[in-house]
């Protein structure tokens, strides 16, 4: 009975572990898509940062209006300046939400950035 019990609590652990290793592995290509996003967005990319939506924020956001709401975010905002990472959360082994407090030249704000790996 007791090795039982040893052998189900060296399961979960081992378990936790492999998922902390995935949980950080697709942390840092959400983080790696967030910086393309800023790179293009001061270039004035807004096409591109479109184009590498997923398909569910584009069918519910028409180009057009996506492409006005980035040139009016730049005219308010300013450019991109710097960020750090406040929190992240995994969702599943597909899914992450990072929250980076976000500094542009003319105001600093939060901003949540969704990231859902394709298989694809």
């Amino acid at each position: 009975m007791v090795l039982i019990v040893l052998f189900v609590i060296l399961f979960f652990t081992w378990l936790g572990r492999e998922n902390i290793k995935n949980d950080s592995a697709i942390r840092e290509v959400a983080k790696e898509e967030v910086d393309k996003l800023f790179s293009l967005y001061n270039k004035g990319e807004y096409a591109e940062i479109y184009d590498l939506s997923c398909d569910s924020f584009k069918n519910a956001t028409a180009r057009k209006d996506f492409l006005t709401v980035m040139g009016t975010k730049m005219k308010i905002l300013g450019e991109f300046k710097g960020r750090k990472l406040q929190y992240s959360n995994v969702i599943n082994s597909k899914s992450v939400e990072l929250y980076y407090r976000v500094d542009y030249i003319n105001y600093s704000l939060i901003e949540e950035f969704n990231y859902i790996k394709n298989d694809g």
